[in-house]
């Protein structure tokens, strides 16, 4: 698959997209990644939804960035996060098993089975981006315990916390305009770390203290 950063591209103006079919880009008639990529080499991209990867958002006019460099900025946590989508128990067991070795599970009980990873890795993942990126340092092996941490915002910025449920938690990238769904990358999603969108209402944003 394609990075998502890649999707995520920066720009200074925003342009309507053309398509000759005005179904296209819907649920049911989605873009092929290589159109997508086409208009977003035009500049041309204004959102829509791409087979594959769901609601891409339109092209942005940036991220914010910090002056006084002792921040880490929220694109470095979504980068890291981005540089491990399609890893899976199948392509990158030793991968995950240390992210859950690194928030105390025990080697032993961590096992693979048909691809999938045991047990429940998306808060190791999310504990891992964020000790690589230099955000936060913590040893949070369940989703559980990152739905307690920092504070809730409403007005999520990239890399901020995105919380599923109790039992699922990602990292944000996106709130789109129309549909109202949240751009999100997370781990052992279908037992992958996958880029996904999700409905806003179903999620609440954390950020650091």
């Amino acid at each position: 698959m394609a990075k998502i950063l890649k999707k995520v591209q920066l720009s200074t103006e925003q342009v309507t997209q053309k398509s000759a079919d005005p179904t296209k880009g819907t649920l049911i008639n989605p873009f092929t990644q290589a159109e997508m990529e086409q208009f977003q080499e035009k500049g041309t991209w204004n959102g829509g939804y791409v087979e594959g990867m769901g609601y891409i958002v339109p092209m942005m006019n940036g991220l914010n960035e910090s002056s006084s460099g002792s921040e880490p900025q929220y694109n470095t946590i979504v980068s890291i996060a981005n540089s491990y989508i399609d890893i899976s128990g199948t392509n990158g067991f030793n991968i995950i098993k240390k992210w859950l070795m690194d928030v105390g599970v025990a080697e032993h009980l961590i096992t693979l089975s048909e691809g999938v990873v045991s047990p429940a890795w998306c808060a190791a993942f999310v504990s891992a981006v964020y000790k690589e990126a230099g955000y936060v340092d913590k040893k949070y092996s369940m989703a559980s315990q990152w739905a307690s941490w920092g504070k809730v915002t409403t007005n999520p910025q990239q890399g901020d916390l995105a919380c599923v449920s109790s039992s699922h938690v990602g990292i944000y990238v996106a709130t789109t305009s129309s549909p109202m769904m949240v751009q999100l990358i997370s781990g052992n999603w279908s037992n992958k770390v996958q880029f996904h969108v999700l409905d806003k209402s179903n999620i609440t944003f954390r950020t650091k203290q």
